[in-house]
């Protein structure tokens, strides 16, 4: 059962305690705000301590997705499914006055490759995505 917090605000975590934990880990990396998991699943974050700021958009993404009134469950697949995001409510999420909330499906174990642009030379090719991106699907 995932647990959904009455008002919103908030991402939660589905799965065993080590694979909330490991996705606790790769959302770590997006941001430099402190991100703690309760015994729920849901994570939270400090905004009182920073101790440099590196990563300013994974820091807005993830204030975004918590301060939403729309829960965001992560739910870690294994397996050969690929990542994947689904809406709760598709004509609500195409209307940014009104939104939706939904669940990403994150399978760490899948790696996949994405056509990158090397800043440098500017030639396009096939690179393997870092773990912690393969949670945007």
């Amino acid at each position: 059962m995932i647990y959904f917090y009455p008002t919103g605000n908030v991402i939660s975590l589905s799965g065993l305690p080590q694979q909330q934990e490991d996705t606790l880990s790769y959302l770590q990396q997006l941001t430099d705000y402190p991100l703690a998991i309760d015994d729920d699943g849901n994570v939270s974050i400090n905004k009182d301590v920073i101790l440099a700021v590196r990563y300013e958009s994974g820091n807005e993404l993830l204030e975004r997705l918590i301060n939403s009134s729309h829960v965001i469950n992560i739910e870690v697949i294994d397996g050969n499914d690929g990542n994947a995001y689904f809406t709760d409510k598709y004509d609500n999420s195409i209307n940014p006055d009104i939104g939706s909330g939904g669940t990403v499906y994150f399978n760490p174990m899948k790696d996949i490759q994405i056509k990158t642009v090397n800043s440098n030379s500017g030639y396009v090719s096939m690179k393997k995505r870092p773990i912690l991106y393969r949670l945007g699907a």
